[in-house]
């Protein structure tokens, strides 16, 4: 970005990147476990298998989620939820001030998980409606 992030922007966005690949990888493993009891076929082949799907038709429907949620944001001006924005603007004495507003992180962590959870369960469909062929 021009300006560059701020350091606690960075690590605010970073910290969403973490938790995203730790649910995906938790949400991963129990399906997978899942699919290979109801099949007997192994249990890395299945995480392999939503692995790559996640990597490639995945990505599109989370960057299709994510710019949908970007313009309710800026068509009902939710700004908490404006990706990468956590600090409230405050007034004062002719200056301007920014403080972190917590709220606003974890606003936009709940709805970058809930497009994440969206996606895996789409993909888990997608394996079931496959896993016969």
């Amino acid at each position: 970005r021009n300006p560059s992030r701020s350091r606690i922007v960075w690590l605010f966005d970073v910290s969403k990147q973490i938790y995203r690949a730790c649910t995906h990888h938790l949400l991963i493993l129990i399906l997978s476990g899942f699919f290979s009891e109801d099949i007997s076929a192994n249990e890395c082949i299945w995480y392999f298998l939503n692995f790559f799907l996640d990597t490639t038709i995945g990505v599109l429907i989370c960057y299709t989620f994510m710019k949908l949620l970007e313009c309710i944001v800026q068509k009902y001006q939710i700004n908490f939820l404006k990706s990468g924005f956590y600090f409230e603007e405050i007034k004062r004495n002719n200056k301007i001030y920014y403080r972190i507003k917590m709220k606003m992180y974890f606003s936009q962590l709940m709805s970058w998980l809930t497009i994440i959870i969206i996606n895996k369960f789409l993909m888990f469909g997608l394996n079931h409606l496959c896993k016969g062929l």
